[in-house]
């Protein structure tokens, strides 16, 4: 336990929650979180399901209907042939990484992520036994991955390689390229590849995102593909995720899934469904909402003196450089910046040390 740190997005929301319980007005700019309604078919759908009686157990890996539509819906978008028992249905798209990590990974394996990362990577990859080895990306090459130095981070103990595109924090999608040296790698090592991609809905600029299946087709019996109702249909409370893949990890996975949790909320899942049989995702207006924002946010910036930013494809973050800025300030870390702009100027946002 010593080795496990809080998220730094936790530790600077529950200041923000705290401030607000004061009663200070705070701009959060700190979860990953749309300020948008939850997708009004989904909620109605939640409350029919409690008078339904929808509200006891269900099966471990998820209500048939829901596994269905999923298997249906990834299947008819990447030409993979997906069936129900392919789907395991958890408690937000955060458990169903871990489960995943727990299923795969023993003591001395490792596992790859790619700097900037979603905090909780490295800790729940410590958690199973295994190590998290760090493969930095450069904003001076938009955050895309360096094929040298994954090369160099990867050996035999390489379990797993996870991909989060478009990502968080930086908004980057994965292009061509870096998939291609991530499948390289994955097929020289035969290790499995995590897709994290609970924000694959959230694109800008006509952009598209690609999973590494479709860059290579012959990794898809070594890929797990995550996503979720959280971001794509506001969302994040009703705690509500999934896994797609191949049915032998699948079948660990919910494994480790019902000695833990047992089955996500039943009338969660039921808004889920519902979700997805009226859309995609939250709808264009909203995009195009984020995309504007996007763009003011990123002007803004932009004009900032020694600062400088990669302008995101997706998601809904910004990672601005503040290294020359702050090169003079040796007194700063850009965690004490934070709150500062938290505590004098009442702007929660994280830290890139988290």
């Amino acid at each position: 336990m010593k080795d496990i740190q809080l998220a730094g997005t936790m530790e600077f929301f529950t200041r923000y929650r705290q401030l607000i319980a004061e009663g200070e007005d705070i701009i959060s700019l700190s979860l990953g979180e749309l300020d948008e309604p939850t997708f009004e078919p989904a909620s109605k759908a939640g409350i029919q399901a409690i008078q339904d009686g929808h509200t006891r157990y269900t099966l471990n890996n998820g209500i048939h209907e829901l596994r269905k539509t999923i298997a249906e819906r990834i299947s008819q978008s990447n030409g993979i042939n997906y069936e129900p028992q392919n789907v395991l249905i958890s408690t937000g798209a955060k458990q169903a990484i871990f489960n995943l990590l727990f299923a795969l990974c023993d003591r001395n394996d490792e596992v790859i992520i790619f700097s900037p990362y979603y905090p909780s990577y490295p800790e729940q990859i410590k958690m199973t036994g295994a190590t998290p080895v760090i493969v930095e990306t450069e904003s001076s090459n938009s955050f895309q991955v360096d094929s040298n130095l994954l090369n160099n981070a990867c050996s035999n103990k390489t379990k797993a390689i996870i991909i989060n595109s478009p990502n968080n924090p930086s908004g980057v999608i994965y292009n061509q390229n870096s998939l291609e040296s991530i499948a390289k790698i994955a097929r020289k090592y035969n290790c499995w590849i995590i897709s994290d991609e609970i924000y694959n809905q959230i694109v800008f600029d006509s952009n598209i995102c690609p999973c590494i299946t479709d860059i290579d087709p012959e990794l898809t019996d070594r890929t797990i593909r995550v996503n979720g109702f959280s971001k794509s249909f506001a969302m994040t409370g009703w705690r509500i995720g999934y896994c797609i893949g191949p049915k032998t990890v699948i079948d660990k996975a919910s494994l480790v899934q019902s000695q833990i949790t047992n089955n996500a909320n039943s009338i969660a899942q039921y808004a889920g469904l519902s979700a997805l049989q009226h859309g995609n995702s939250i709808g264009s207006n909203v995009i195009s909402s984020l995309q504007h924002r996007r763009d003011l946010t990123f002007t803004a910036l932009q004009n900032i003196n020694k600062l400088s930013c990669v302008k995101g494809e997706g998601a809904f973050y910004l990672f601005p450089d503040l290294s020359e800025l702050l090169v003079n300030r040796p007194e700063i870390t850009v965690r004490q910046l934070a709150f500062d702009l938290l505590e004098q100027y009442h702007v929660a946002v994280v830290p890139g040390d988290a």
